[in-house]
């Protein structure tokens, strides 16, 4: 119980609140590389809290996820940039040539 309780402040500080500030300030001064990485961590973290739904059975899923959370909500470390960059590589080349075939299937001839 203590234990759980620990996490969830853990997570509200290091994982919400911080980066909502950081958001907020970011909005406020306009700079755009900054706004980016937090717009970017805000789509991550609703995709790792989506997925504690279905992962929650997992043993060490909610160690897993606040460091992965933490390592994201670090800006010196930049790692919603890293991250999305690698998902979006991966993506690419996934979609890419189911794109390309349906492309070639329905274009006119």
């Amino acid at each position: 119980m203590l234990e759980e309780l620990l996490l969830f402040l853990v997570e509200a500080a290091w994982c919400v609140a911080i980066p909502a500030v950081h958001t907020l300030k970011c909005v406020k001064q306009g700079g755009a590389e900054a706004y980016a990485q937090w717009a970017i961590y805000w789509v991550l973290y609703s995709f790792i809290c989506a997925a504690g739904f279905a992962l929650d059975w997992v043993p060490a899923y909610v160690y897993f996820r606040i460091l992965v959370l933490a390592y994201l909500a670090f800006p010196p470390l930049k790692g919603p940039q890293a991250v999305w960059s690698m998902l979006e590589t991966q993506a690419v080349a996934r979609v890419k040539p189911f794109v390309s075939n349906l492309f070639q299937q329905l274009s006119p001839k």
